[in-house]
């Protein structure tokens, strides 16, 4: 009867022992990082806009490249379970402060990002 109890309780032991290690897995929340930038926006961007003027229209660069002092470049990124999902990136080039060129990858519509921001 003593061997019962003691195999009962140990079993009962390592149940809840397993349970407990499996609950105990690391939770990775979904990232979001970045400027994102949809089409909309991109079509108010004119060759000849001064730097406020794209801030007005874009924001604040997230990345500043000392090397590349006349380029900013906005970058998105989602990750979900430690991985990349999603990643934009779109650069602006300016020469005299003044917007000569810009280009990148394709920018979601408005409506397309909207229920994907959390």
């Amino acid at each position: 009867m003593r061997t019962f109890l003691v195999t009962r309780s140990t079993l009962l032991s390592v149940l809840f022992s397993v349970n407990l290690v499996g609950a105990c897995a690391l939770y990775k929340p979904e990232i979001q990082q970045g400027n994102l930038i949809t089409a909309e926006q991109v079509a108010q961007l004119r060759p000849g806009m001064s730097r406020a003027q794209v801030q007005g229209v874009l924001g604040a660069p997230l990345l500043a490249d000392i090397f590349h002092a006349n380029r900013w470049d906005y970058v998105y990124q989602v990750q979900r379970g430690g991985k990349v999902v999603e990643a934009r990136k779109y650069s602006l080039v300016f020469d005299a402060d003044k917007l000569v060129s810009f280009g990148g990858d394709a920018q979601p519509t408005e409506r397309d990002t909207v229920g994907t921001i959390n």
